[in-house]
Order: C-alpha cells, then structure tokens, then sequence
C-alpha cells in the first residue's frame, strides 16, 4: 500500500460554517485510508468540529492567532515539520494565505493552495497605510508561493 496524501488545511476555526462545513462533509466521505487531511486553525478556543475530527482520525493544531507574527511562524514550521511531511497546505484565510503559503513552500511543500470567496477590494481601497502595505504584500507572496 503507498502512503496517504496528506493534507494540512489552515482555516480560523472549526465552528458551524460555509468553508468548515464542506471541509467536514469532505473528511467525512474521503477514503481514509488514503488521504489524511489536518487542521492548522488561528485560535486556541476548542471549536464545534473538534471532537468529531478527532473521532475520524484527523488531528487539530491550534496555532493561535496570526497577529503574533513571530510565535505564529515558529507553531506552523513546527507543525509543517515535526508532523509532515505534507504533500499540500490549502490556505482558507485570504491575506493571511501570503505568510502560510511562503512558510510552507520553504517547508518543502509541493502544492500550495489559496482559496478565499472574500473579496476585500471595496474595503482595501479606504485603508490607511500601514494595511494597505500588508495587503499588497500577502498578495505578491500569494502570486509568488500558491502553486493552485
């Protein structure tokens, strides 16, 4: 038997939800035995999904909000490598996708995904500065690091 393809998604929680409920139905209908899909989600609170999760075999690491930016990127390297190898991260977290997706790739990662059905443009045109800054520069990471 080859090994599983293994699947890291990062969402912001596992609560009720559009993205995490298709995640659940997915992880619910997969072959198991074939594909392990985990979980890098932005809080430290337990979320709705996890005991199911758990319950099908897939693991949830808590990696706590992004805005911590250097603690953020020690607990994903860390996951991506003392639990990988992954063969995909897939990103739901719109901007934030630049750093996750640029911390994946330099893990070795070979498919990357982006995937967000936000569009922010009407509100990133009245930012200030400062944010205006860290959404065009995600971006470029995005464009640079998303394989998908």
């Amino acid at each position: 038997m080859s090994r599983k393809i293994r699947i890291l998604h990062v969402l912001g929680r596992m609560n009720r939800g559009g993205v995490e409920t298709w995640l659940m139905h997915v992880l619910r209908a997969i072959d198991r035995s074939r594909y392990q899909l985990d979980f890098f989600v932005h809080t430290t609170e337990p979320s709705v999904f996890d005991a199911e999760i758990a319950s099908l075999g897939s693991r949830i690491f808590q990696g706590g909000p992004p805005a911590s930016v250097p603690s953020y990127v020690r607990r994903l390297r860390g996951v991506l490598s003392d639990q990988g190898p992954y063969d995909a991260v897939h990103s739901h977290v719109h901007h934030s996708s630049g750093l996750i997706l640029l911390l994946a790739a330099v893990s070795g990662v070979p498919v990357r995904i982006a995937h967000s059905h936000n569009d922010t443009r009407p509100v990133s045109s009245s930012l200030g500065l400062r944010r205006s800054a860290y959404v065009f520069g995600m971006n470029r990471l995005i464009d640079w690091c998303a394989t998908r």
